[in-house]
């Protein structure tokens, strides 16, 4: 699939259903239950981390099953190594949690959107420049709603997604300062319920939240 319809595909899902999952060491037995559960629930789109044990095979494994209901990707991708090793395993966009012109080259390479973890206006900037259409602002919490708004202001072109100490709880306030989306790990994964296999409650939650906060 060509980078624009990559993209396009990547915008269309954020802009309609404004989660991304982020998925980070998960039991290789648990990734199809799981996954099973999110996608259930109305999730359709998630990050395999690549700092995860197994990550790049996981990522092959989730795009097997799941390639047709939910945009598989790789999340944690701070080198260009992790970079490949995610390409080369199916990956169809990647995230990082910093600014790496590297990965965002090698990303363009190979016609995969990329996703760059960002903070100052200077940094976001700098990834548009590259060619970046979605920005990752990271970490979010220590910034602010209030940021957020103040960045937009004069920024408005800017397409950014919320990640760090994002929940269920605060997401919908992150989309009303102007964020397009959200990404979440534990507190949309809570470990107790990976823990103890409750992926009937798992779906129950998730479908929950993400009605509530897309309607």
């Amino acid at each position: 699939m060509e980078k624009q319809d990559n993209e396009q595909k990547l915008m269309d899902l954020l802009t309609r259903y404004r989660v991304v999952a982020i998925v980070r060491h998960l039991p290789e037995d648990q990734l199809e239950p799981v996954f099973t559960a999110l996608a259930d629930a109305g999730i359709r789109l998630i990050e395999v981390t690549m700092n995860s044990a197994g990550a790049a095979k996981q990522i092959t494994r989730a795009q097997e099953l799941f390639g047709d209901r939910m945009l598989i990707g790789a999340g944690t991708v701070s080198t260009p190594d992790r970079a490949l090793a995610a390409l080369a395993a199916g990956a169809r966009f990647l995230v990082t949690p910093n600014l790496d012109l590297e990965v965002v080259e090698i990303a363009r390479r190979q016609h995969c959107p990329v996703i760059p973890g960002v903070m100052t206006p200077t940094e976001m900037m700098t990834a548009m420049k590259a060619g970046v259409k979605v920005l990752k602002l990271f970490p979010a919490s220590q910034l602010g709603t209030a940021y957020v708004k103040d960045v937009l202001a004069p920024l408005d072109e800017l397409k950014l997604v919320a990640v760090g100490g994002v929940t269920p709880q605060n997401s919908a306030d992150w989309i009303k300062a102007g964020c397009i989306g959200v990404g979440m790990g534990s507190s949309l994964l809570p470990k107790d319920l990976v823990e103890n296999k409750n992926y009937g409650q798992l779906r129950r939650q998730t479908e929950a939240f993400i009605r509530q906060l897309i309607g």
